[in-house]
């Protein structure tokens, strides 16, 4: 039977333990890092589109954006807007990392104040080069 499953043609994504467990990301947040990690390559980088991040996780681009800028935040996540000398911004650049410290108990704010988590036209990712 193990074999059977093991040669069979189902594809499944893995996910941090962590990010399951931690309490402060609400679900959209934890589906996000799912469907960014479907697509991660074995340096846990990948680029899909909002447009498709959106489809497959069944949630708004603006919810996506928000969870994107949330995981950044929080430090499960950087990302890097690549851009073309000619066409311009070609795409986001988005590595999955984990926090340093263990996740904490306490669950912050949905809607952080502006100071401590900026607006969707810029991020709290460390690695921003935009």
């Amino acid at each position: 039977m193990k074999e059977k499953f093991i040669n069979s043609k189902w594809h499944f994504t893995m996910v941090e333990n962590s990010v399951i467990e931690d309490e402060r990301l609400l679900p959209s947040e934890k589906l996000v890092y799912v469907v960014l990690s479907k697509f991660a390559s074995q340096e846990r980088s990948c680029f899909p589109s909002l447009s498709t991040i959106s489809k497959l996780s069944g949630y708004s681009k603006s919810t996506v954006v928000r969870a994107i800028n949330r995981l950044c935040y929080l430090g499960y996540l950087t990302k890097e807007r690549r851009k073309d000398e000619v066409r311009g911004n070609i795409s986001t650049f988005y590595t999955l990392t984990l926090p340093e410290e263990a996740p904490s108990k306490a669950i912050p704010p949905e809607n952080p104040p502006p100071e401590e988590l900026p607006s969707d036209n810029s991020t709290p990712c460390p690695n921003d080069t935009s």
